[in-house]
């Protein structure tokens, strides 16, 4: 699940959650890494902020990833990302 800090930074605060330390900016940095660390796994998925869908929306999408991998039906439907890496030089 994407944290907050990317596609929902109204919703990003430490107010509410004690365990947040970073900023915005360093959670947005840590998002890259974590992203480039799992890319290549064979269940790597990204639940991302989409505002038309709210929180509940991305819960259902969370669920709806989770169900596909342990082979349960599911509602929804699977979008397949590419990641297209460019030559360096």
């Amino acid at each position: 699940m994407v944290s907050a800090a990317v596609g929902a930074e109204k919703f990003y605060t430490d107010i509410n959650n004690e365990a947040r330390y970073e900023t915005m900016d360093q959670a947005r940095e840590l998002e890259k890494k974590l992203v480039n660390a799992w890319v290549g796994h064979p269940h790597f998925t990204i639940v991302d902020n989409r505002e038309q869908d709210g929180f509940q929306g991305k819960i259902d999408r969370c669920l709806d990833a989770v169900f596909k991998v342990i082979g349960l039906p599911t509602p929804q439907t699977h979008h397949k990302k590419f990641l297209l890496v460019m030559p360096v030089g």
